[in-house]
């Protein structure tokens, strides 16, 4: 159980410290009122909402490791869930990056990750998941 040990005392947490502290960011950016425009822009409202996406799911993580600590039926189908959100964003972002010329390499290893990240956990607790039977 060393694996889930560390999924649940540094993955989820620290996955939910860089989704807030980037959603803070982001919202930030906003309100610099140059280059991206002020937050009355459209772009200063879409980095509003990115910002206000990226800390509620980095809500939506604690809560994840709050399931998995309690060993709920729900918790696996939830961490999926997590790495699902993950694959969706990086492939987004692969999306906006070749419409706007810049370099895919972090969103591509990103997506990589993930990927090896859900393949593994999904083999690890399809073989533990007799244990989650906590509501």
């Amino acid at each position: 159980m060393g694996w889930y040990k560390f999924m649940i005392y540094f993955q989820l947490f620290a996955g939910a410290a860089f989704d807030i502290i980037v959603g803070l960011s982001v919202m930030s950016i906003s309100r610099l009122g140059s280059g991206y425009g002020t937050s009355s822009s459209f772009f200063g409202t879409i980095f509003v909402l990115m910002g206000v996406f990226c800390i509620a799911f980095g809500i939506f993580y604690i809560y994840c490791r709050t399931l998995m600590a309690r060993f709920s039926t729900k918790a696996i189908t939830t961490l999926y869930i997590v790495y699902g959100v993950n694959i969706a964003v990086s492939v987004l972002g692969l999306i906006g990056s070749s419409r706007s010329g810049s370099s895919p390499t972090s969103t591509i290893i990103n997506l990589g990750a993930t990927i090896a990240l859900l393949v593994i956990n999904m083999s690890y607790f399809t073989k533990r998941a007799h244990l989650f039977v906590n509501d």
